[in-house]
């Protein structure tokens, strides 16, 4: 099994990250959806040309930076997008700091150390 790595973004500036892992069976996870730091506020369609939208792909965000998550909207509604719980609550605040719409729901992990269910009863 031979998967693909794709940097759409990131390799030649700080910010804006977009990377794409794909499975031969046609799966892929898009890691971040970074908004470029020389972009300027309220522009759009900035998600790289390379990252083909109409295939469906799972979204990771790596950390709450908006360099890795700043495109959210433009990523099609059909795709989910899972981040850690910490993430997901400091993006919550970003509406509130900056002005911005409100991101889209995430699907999240629990934080480390939360008790984990075995699933067994005791």
């Amino acid at each position: 099994m031979t998967l693909t790595l794709t940097v759409h973004r990131g390799t030649r500036e700080i910010g804006g990250s977009c990377i794409e892992v794909a499975h031969p069976s046609g799966a892929r996870l898009v890691l971040d959806v970074g908004r470029p730091l020389e972009a300027e506020r309220g522009a759009r369609n900035l998600l790289p040309r390379t990252l083909d939208l109409t295939r469906p792909a799972t979204v990771i965000l790596s950390h709450s930076h908006q360099d890795h998550w700043g495109l959210l909207e433009e990523v099609p509604s059909d795709w989910p997008v899972w981040a850690s719980a910490d993430t997901a609550e400091l993006m919550a605040v970003v509406p509130d700091l900056l002005g911005t719409p409100a991101s889209r729901g995430l699907r999240t992990w629990p934080r480390r150390g939360a008790p984990r269910r075995s699933g067994r009863s005791a």
